[in-house]
């Protein structure tokens, strides 16, 4: 008899119990120590020898007893056990290229983890209260793309995150069709290279890396970002936007999405990710889906990294819907040109700010934004992020909406 540790949660009451499985039959039954049935039930696929699949410490399944919940889980087609198997937390000790792959990611992660739980113990003490009366549930992140990392670390607290960039979606079917294969893991770990270098993606790059026959599309990046922020992933869904901003299954003519459900760790807390392929320029005859889409409900924005796009002519439309929309925006020198929160908001300073950290940037220098800088007291922080990541210095500022909601 084999034994794992089942979590089983009623109504936020954790209860730790030691299992055995009972492998006398074609499917395995999760039985407490005594040899009575456990309830809920587990089931295991036939011929799956558990002792090769490397755990996490914190247990292996979470479930509410006696809830919706309990169902037969698949250990190869669970949403959660393929985001956690390319995360590298799952994974065939047996096999070489996993085991290689697994302790690459693991490395890669610990160093950029350690910018992450700085942000959110920053985030907690300077962003967190500053957003108390804004009443915003979704967390808005045009320019993003699959950084579902730093999103999670700066606004744990959201209920809904919804991320926009221009690489391929990809398909979760897709995913489950490759993961096994050691030429998708090597790709995904050069997709991810950049990013855990420097903290942010560039999307030419993406654009190559995630359109390829070993891997294709953000969704293996955002799994990855979940997984290893110890969410449980419980869904995977292709959507469409439709012209008034609903939610609809994928359908041509409308922009496409994913969106993946998730439970935050400890908790049996629903929350959703969405992210959408879309073009931000004007140009775009349905930015006005999208736009409709996210102010369904209040929302803050957060834009890094996002090469000086909004200070573009092209981009006035977004632009004006973030300005006019958005219960506060937290962004680094990349957003909305500073001169356009001069009035109506209130600007918070974190950092240093002299001139754009990129040299090829440097035509977007804001003397007006170091200005402000040099004039007030910014306060702490503690990391770099953005194109500073790698820099002596970094910025964000805060800009909380004094208007009343629109939404």
């Amino acid at each position: 008899m084999k034994r794992f540790l089942l979590i089983l949660m009623n109504f936020g009451i954790l209860a730790f119990s030691t299992y055995g499985v009972d492998s006398g039959s074609s499917e395995s039954v999760v039985r407490d120590l005594s040899g009575e049935a456990a309830f809920p039930l587990l089931f295991f696929p036939d011929g799956v020898d558990s002792d090769r699949w490397k755990i996490p410490s914190d247990g292996i399944f979470v479930m509410r007893k006696g809830s919706q919940l309990e169902r037969n889980i698949s250990l190869q087609d669970s949403c959660d056990i393929v985001a956690k198997r390319l995360a590298g937390l799952y994974f065939d000790s047996e096999d070489p290229s996993q085991v290689e792959y697994a302790e690459s990611i693991s490395k890669s992660w610990e160093k950029l983890n350690d910018s992450l739980l700085k942000i959110l113990t920053w985030s907690a003490k300077y962003i967190a209260p500053l957003l108390l009366q804004s009443e915003a549930t979704t967390l808005f992140y045009p320019f993003g793309g699959p950084d579902i990392a730093y999103t999670l670390a700066l606004f744990p607290q959201m209920n809904n995150y919804i991320l926009v960039g221009l690489e391929p979606i990809g398909t979760f079917d897709n995913i489950k069709k490759t993961i096994k294969n050691s030429a998708t893991l090597a790709a995904l770990r050069r997709s991810l290279s950049s990013y855990f270098k420097k903290g942010y993606f560039i999307t030419s790059e993406m654009m190559t890396q995630l359109s390829n026959k070993n891997i294709r599309g953000a969704l293996y990046i955002i799994l990855v970002g979940l997984a290893r922020n110890n969410c449980t992933v419980t869904q995977v869904t292709d959507i469409s936007i439709d012209p008034d901003g609903n939610e609809v299954p994928r359908q041509k003519g409308m922009p496409d999405g994913v969106k993946i459900t998730f439970n935050p760790p400890g908790s049996m807390a629903q929350k959703s990710v969405y992210y959408i392929r879309a073009n931000l320029i004007d140009s775009n005859k349905k930015l006005f889906y999208l736009m409709n889409f996210v102010k369904h409900t209040r929302f803050v924005t957060l834009i890094k990294s996002a090469s000086y796009v909004l200070h573009d002519v092209s981009a006035s439309q977004i632009r004006n819907f973030l300005l006019g929309f958005s219960a506060a925006v937290l962004q680094d020198d990349t957003g909305i040109p500073f001169s356009y929160f001069s009035t109506g908001w209130e600007v918070y300073p974190y950092g240093s700010y002299k001139n754009p950290a990129l040299r090829i940037f440097m035509g977007y220098l804001q003397r007006d934004l170091r200005n402000f800088f040099a004039t007030r007291n910014p306060l702490e922080l503690p990391f770099m992020i953005g194109y500073g990541f790698n820099q002596d210095h970094s910025c964000l500022i805060l800009a909380v909406s004094l208007k009343k909601s629109k939404n």
